[in-house]
């Protein structure tokens, strides 16, 4: 079956931001500095953009594929993943960049 390009493009920016999340984070905390606060706002906002991308592509391929068409099944599956993949680590960097903007004194 040919899957939809709007699907995995949804499912692609999932991975990348959960990946850059598991990777950077632990990273960022280590540096235990300001640049390490300043470098983790900056993932923050650049994982949140790509997962907020990721939410929409997915949200839209779902809304516009029925869900009994058996044919869809897998673009929808596909989507599903990625919106999952893309809103989890969204909302974890927005609670996180939350936090470090209330961390400022």
């Amino acid at each position: 079956m040919k899957k939809s390009s709007l699907s995995v493009f949804g499912l692609t920016c999932g991975i990348i931001a959960t990946v850059m999340s598991g990777i950077l984070f632990p990273l960022a905390l280590i540096t235990n500095s300001s640049a390490g606060i300043i470098f983790l706002g900056f993932v923050a906002i650049f994982i949140t953009f790509i997962g907020m991308v990721g939410i929409i592509t997915s949200t839209i391929k779902l809304l516009i594929t029925g869900n009994e068409i058996v044919v869809d099944q897998e673009n929808r599956i596909i989507a599903k993943r990625g919106l999952w993949f893309s809103l989890v680590p969204t909302i974890f960097w927005i609670f996180t960049f939350i936090m470090i903007i209330g961390s400022i004194k």
